[in-house]
């Protein structure tokens, strides 16, 4: 047992040490996978599964992984893409692929000459809005399990919600189906052909149903 006010040690092996404050310059890691640069406030990871956890009694996990990933891009697949994932598990199992999953995956991957980032948010619900007087979330609903995802707006402080602009438009819109106040905008139109007894080129008025 050693008892000192002061000392000054070049190297210290040690099982256990007890410390009120610990102030230094740099903790590393034994396998040096870890580098905690106390004088910057970095941490650096040299793994591939370098991580940040909150591990209490909660339902859910929580946690943050920087790891690489197999990556299927556009034109490339990158099998050790960099991918960061904040996220959370309902069953504590930390995967980012199964059902209980929530949270953010970022990927930027590289290959035949390309290059590519991917940015993925996976929830339930997600909603998009800003705070104060205007606040009115964008929401895409996704667990209504009747077969059918939502991307609606939720009409808060009588904001009016609009896709597009006079002045920023969109090119084009690929829909199946169009409704105006609860009426198919395909049977209307085909009503106003019956009506006109104009049957269109190619006859396309006699394809609407």
């Amino acid at each position: 047992e050693l008892t000192s006010q002061k000392a000054f040690i070049t190297q210290l092996n040690s099982v256990a040490v007890s410390a009120e404050r610990i102030q230094g310059g740099r903790l590393l890691s034994n396998n040096g996978a870890t580098d905690f640069n106390l004088d910057n406030g970095s941490v650096n990871f040299y793994s591939n599964q370098g991580s940040i956890r909150r591990i209490d009694d909660t339902t859910s996990s929580q946690f943050i992984r920087l790891e690489q990933g197999y990556f299927r891009a556009e034109r490339f697949e990158d099998r050790k893409a960099a991918r960061i994932v904040i996220g959370t598990n309902h069953d504590k199992k930390e995967s980012v692929e199964n059902e209980t999953f929530a949270g953010t995956r970022l990927w930027s991957g590289n290959g035949n000459g390309e290059k590519e980032s991917f940015h993925e948010t996976v929830a339930d619900r997600i909603i998009f809005y800003s705070n104060g007087k205007y606040r009115s979330p964008w929401m895409i609903h996704n667990n209504t399990r009747d077969g059918y995802t939502f991307f609606m707006p939720l009409n808060e402080n009588r904001v009016k919600h609009v896709i597009g602009r006079s002045d920023k438009r969109l090119h084009d819109i690929h829909t199946n189906e169009i409704t105006l106040n609860g009426v198919r905008l395909k049977m209307m139109i085909k009503d106003i052909m019956n009506r006109i007894g104009y049957r269109g080129v190619g006859n396309w008025a006699d394809l609407i149903n």
